[in-house]
């Protein structure tokens, strides 16, 4: 597959792009020193797991991005985007928070998807390693508990925080747009929100009915 046409992983994209002197920075480093991390991509199917902002960069450099093919399954997929990517971010407890809920739902579908598979084909760093479930009598690990509980867990966030969000996004998504970019928290939104819904609530008020012509 030509890596301009790499499409990289729904949940990748929940995290946001290098923008300003993050992004020149990353570019000037590459264009020095080259590329030294390469892109991950899926071997089954060529969907990116990480590297957009060095794909990027490596082509408005013309430089050939140096790629890596992982056998990853779906839910290993997830985990290395979380993993990766909370390794080398800096967000805010909102923006965490709007992140864990899409790992939420991503995980829960994967695991739905292979059956609660986990193989152990991620890396493993000293303070977060993959959890693996004991093995039920068929052989596969047991399904985690709440995907939310363990998505709080993972992101430092609490279960009620996710909620929020999750109330945020269906009221009010240019809100919850607001709240991943950083530029809201959770709570001005949930304060927002209700001042909306109020506004909806509030009866309009009836035009004077005209005078009768006597």
């Amino acid at each position: 597959m030509p890596v301009r046409e790499i499409v990289f992983h729904p949940f990748a994209n929940e995290y946001e792009m290098m923008e300003g002197e993050e992004y020149e920075s990353l570019k000037q480093s590459i264009e020095k020193h080259g590329q030294k991390v390469r892109i991950i991509v899926r071997k089954s199917d060529g969907i990116g797991v990480d590297g957009r902002n060095r794909l990027k960069a490596c082509l408005e450099l013309g430089i050939e991005p140096l790629i890596e093919e992982r056998d990853l399954t779906e839910e290993e997929t997830i985990e290395l985007i979380r993993m990766l990517n909370s390794e080398r971010r800096h967000e805010t407890t909102s923006q965490r928070t709007a992140i864990a809920a899409s790992y939420s739902q991503f995980i829960t579908k994967a695991r739905e998807k292979e059956g609660g598979e986990f193989s152990a084909n991620l890396p493993k760093t000293s303070d977060d390693e993959p959890e693996t479930k004991p093995a039920s009598k068929g052989g596969r690990p047991k399904k985690s508990g709440d995907a939310d509980d363990e998505a709080a867990k993972k992101y430092g966030v609490s279960k009620r925080q996710i909620q929020d969000f999750r109330k945020v996004e269906s009221k009010a998504p240019d809100l919850a747009e607001k709240v991943k970019s950083g530029d809201l928290t959770i709570h001005a939104a949930i304060g927002e929100t209700k001042k909306r819904d109020e506004a909806k609530s509030k009866p309009k008020a009836s035009k004077a009915a005209p005078e009768p012509d006597v």
